[in-house]
């Protein structure tokens, strides 16, 4: 698959899409579509299934769905992959390598209207991932301000904040992944402490309160472990990695 330097955002309603007719512009944006959407996909129908709209993240010509085609997506394009996609209070939300949204600067994080990218204040590095939490949306990362490392950010409606001070002593710490469990966060990712209490590797928050699971759930012998992904379901919390 050949790579490409602009990477772009589809929209389409999930009531009426078919991805295995959906005629596509080349063989390759089929591939892509193919071999990389269906696990997002799937992600995507809980993100956002109350307003049945689904979006897709592939290299390629900038198309929004409508039953039958593909249409530009109004806006203009992200000059640097995607790599964690959301929707919080109307706006569709992207984070990654990017620096420029359409015509306007988005270094790491941008979020559209529906209509256009809309000037968002920046973070210190691309987030690996979003969660919303008591109404709040935080994005996922390993954050450096000043001397600190932070695994979230808050945003405040104007600007973020950091949450979640980690350990700088493990090497490179972050969070990734996020789900919410029994009214609280549940944080996965590279740490061995969060604001100077002992947790490894996956976290629980209130809103508040840091605290940890009992219990090793990683595999021994990896050099640098990590949870891949956390997600809650039946009552239980699914998590993902290389376990013993």
């Amino acid at each position: 698959v050949p790579s490409c330097r602009f990477c772009r955002i589809f929209l389409n309603t999930f009531t009426t899409i078919n991805i295995k007719n959906e005629k596509m512009k080349t063989e390759t944006n089929l591939h892509l579509l193919q071999q990389k959407s269906w696990q997002f996909y799937k992600r995507a129908i809980y993100l956002v299934a109350t307003i049945d709209i689904i979006i897709l993240i592939i290299c390629g010509t900038s198309y929004v769905a409508n039953a039958q085609s593909w249409q530009p997506l109004p806006g203009g394009s992200l000059n640097d992959d995607v790599s964690s996609i959301t929707t919080f209070g109307g706006y569709t939300w992207v984070g990654g390598n990017f620096t420029t949204a359409g015509t306007i600067s988005a270094q790491y994080v941008a979020r559209h209207d529906g209509y256009s990218w809309v000037p968002t204040d920046t973070l210190p590095s691309p987030p690996l991932g979003f969660c919303t939490f008591n109404n709040d949306l935080y994005a996922l990362g390993g954050f450096n301000i000043d001397t600190c490392r932070y695994g979230m950010m808050k945003w405040t409606g104007s600007s973020w904040m950091p949450v979640g001070k980690l350990s700088t002593s493990f090497g490179y710490s972050y969070m990734k992944t996020a789900t919410v469990f029994n009214g609280q966060m549940i944080i996965g990712g590279r740490f061995m402490s969060v604001n100077g209490i002992n947790i490894e590797y996956l976290a629980k928050w209130d809103g508040v309160n840091w605290s940890a699971f009992s219990g090793s759930v990683l595999c021994s012998w990896q050099s640098q472990p990590s949870i891949n992904d956390v997600y809650a379901s039946g009552g239980y919390v699914y998590i993902s990695g290389v376990f013993d």
